[in-house]
């Protein structure tokens, strides 16, 4: 096969059932679906086994995990099979939701070997998955830990919170100074609260806040979700626990390992380590694994950290998200041109809206939205030019 040439990629749609019902949103639209039916939740462009895209090349379709495992050493690059085997390390997505995801975390890398070992059912992979999102709309999200300050303050205002924690709290625990020690046991002591106390202060809640003229963002997310959990779910408690935040478009943020986090509405794109592995917390009918959960999260006031696209210092065309991931960099390109040279390692370019030409005296490609193309390693230099666009490059 010719990889000097830059070939096209065809992303696979995941159909999770809290993606958009709808033909309008990112998902169905860069897809090109037209199946009203269905629930549009993810775009994967990568070379995860469970949905690899689908390569184009010389009009013969390859499933992309395939094609690196066998030319992989033409593809990818010395940088990148140095530091992370043949392998593509990132996975890019578009996320369309419809409702809230489950209160989840990512593990880090030794947690995560240790878990797929022991369930592999739940823990597909053996890497960590560290990733990066970035508004297409405006999103919310749930993210990290409040203070203990805050959690007690909440305990006390909300009398089902304060009603479900403080019988099993000892005194000890809830007038200890140390922050860490106290939202974990907080938070393990909710966790571990039986199902039947939770069906009972959910309808409590539920009850209450029907009967307010006026309701906190975090319980307006509590009536909204409702209808989806009739019965409770501790996860409505959790809102009381995590931080409520926004992202405008174009804004970022990065989880960190271990922390918790759940997307509430919006339409993001998504950038990870090449994992698929979740640790759910709440919010959830799936496997909740408690165990996990109480040991390992990162129990620390975390208030989110928004991030903004800041210009490249190697390319001025180019603004980058920066991050401590090792396996994926994200830079944007918005109605300009650019110059790309010293190219040594395989990357993505994703084009969002418009279209955008990517050529070099040997080649010339056009993609346009939804569309993404993959940049060989033996391609060393290119150019791109933009037309009315936002184009992605996600790299090494």
């Amino acid at each position: 096969m010719d990889f000097t040439k830059p070939f096209k990629i065809i992303p696979r749609v995941q159909n999770f059932s809290w993606g958009c019902h709808s033909l309008d949103c990112y998902v169905a639209k860069l897809s090109g679906s037209t199946d009203r039916i269905q629930h549009y939740a993810e775009l994967w462009y990568g070379a995860h086994p469970s949905l690899p895209s689908i390569a184009l090349i010389d009009n013969n379709e390859h499933l992309l995990d395939t094609l690196i495992r066998k030319a992989g050493d033409q593809l990818l690059g010395e940088n990148i099979i140095s530091r992370f085997g043949q392998t593509l390390p990132f996975l890019f997505k578009v996320l369309s939701i419809g409702h809230p995801l489950s209160i989840q975390a990512h593990p880090d890398k030794k947690l995560a070997e240790q878990l797929h070992k022991k369930y592999p059912q739940h823990y597909p992979d053996n890497n960590h998955k560290p990733e990066m999102a970035i508004a297409i709309t405006p999103c919310e999200l749930l993210y990290g830990f409040r203070s203990a300050e805050e959690i007690k303050t909440n305990m006390q205002v909300v009398p089902e919170l304060g009603d479900l924690l403080k019988s099993r709290l000892a005194e000890e625990i809830f007038s200890s100074t140390e922050e860490e020690v106290f939202i974990r046991i907080a938070y393990s002591t909710l966790l571990t609260t039986s199902p039947s106390a939770i069906r009972e202060y959910s309808h409590r809640l539920y009850a209450r806040l029907d009967r307010q003229e006026t309701c906190s963002p975090e319980e307006s997310w509590i009536l909204k979700l409702k209808p989806l959990y009739i019965d409770g779910d501790v996860g409505l408690f959790c809102f009381y626990l995590h931080n409520l935040c926004n992202l405008l478009p174009g804004e970022a943020i990065f989880i960190e390992p271990n922390t918790p986090h759940a997307y509430l509405t919006g339409e993001l794109l998504e950038c990870m380590a090449n994992s698929d592995n979740t640790i759910r917390a709440g919010l959830t009918n799936k496997f909740i694994d408690i165990e996990t959960v109480t040991k390992n999260l990162l129990f620390k006031r975390n208030r989110p950290k928004i991030l903004k696209a800041l210009k490249n210092d190697g390319d001025h065309s180019f603004s980058i998200y920066r991050t401590p991931a090792e396996e994926f960099r994200v830079e944007c390109l918005l109605n300009a041109a650019s110059e790309v040279g010293n190219n040594q390692s395989l990357c993505l370019i994703f084009c969002l809206n418009g279209s955008c030409l990517i050529q070099s005296n040997e080649f010339e490609t056009r993609i346009s939205s939804g569309e993404a193309l993959v940049i060989p390693s033996a391609i060393t230099s290119y150019r791109i030019q933009g037309s009315n666009s936002l184009i992605y490059r996600i790299s090494v």
